[in-house]
């Protein structure tokens, strides 16, 4: 462990981090999580973002998701970053804004405690697709984290459609009953004779 830990200083030498920084990929793994459960869920999505970014040797993204991820273990609010604050191409930054916007909405109606994983998920896979989207290569990321992040909206959305009860079918019609004419109002009609032959 202290050996990955000069490992990690001498490459914040290198990327002009501060060495406290990177102690908190450290710390994440004795940390444990408290808060509500959608804090702990914010705080294992952030920390496996961490992990994946730390095996792709993407240090800054890789503390930006650790020191996220230990706000949320520590039972604090965490917020999804900010579109305009990133390199984000003018073609996509209206679509992110409006993303965030609808994301922080859904938080505010309370879906984050009905479905605080999905909720959870919604939040960290739009950072993902900030930062993946910043970077501007990884397009299959780009595209994965986004269509994640939709998919969970979609999931969480109240305007999702919901199934009607079958109504029971109609009885079928009972045939009237006629009544029959009493015997006085039949016309009573004589039987013709009877011709003999000739």
């Amino acid at each position: 462990m202290k050996r990955i830990v000069r490992v990690m200083a001498v490459a914040a030498l290198a990327l002009n981090l501060p060495g406290c920084e990177f102690y908190k990929l450290e710390e994440l793994n004795r940390v444990d999580p408290t808060g509500t459960p959608f804090q702990k869920a914010l705080a294992h999505n952030y920390h496996a973002h961490s992990a994946a970014e730390q095996k792709a040797y993407d240090w800054w993204s890789a503390v930006l998701y650790a020191s996220k991820s230990l706000e949320a273990a520590y039972g604090h609010d965490v917020f999804p970053e900010e579109p305009a604050k990133w390199g984000i191409p003018a073609g996509v930054l209206p679509e992110m804004q409006k993303g965030r916007e609808d994301l922080l909405a859904m938080l505010a109606g309370g879906v984050k405690d009905v479905k605080p994983q999905r909720a959870a998920d919604a939040q960290t896979f739009f950072d993902c697709w900030i930062e993946q989207q910043d970077e501007g290569w990884q397009t299959e990321d780009i595209a994965f984290c986004r269509e994640e992040f939709y998919r969970a909206m979609s999931e969480l959305s109240p305007t999702a459609p919901v199934k009607k009860a079958a109504r029971k079918p109609a009885p079928p019609p009972v045939a009237e009953k006629k009544e029959m004419p009493p015997a006085a109002s039949i016309p009573s009609v004589a039987p013709e004779p009877v011709k003999e032959p000739m």
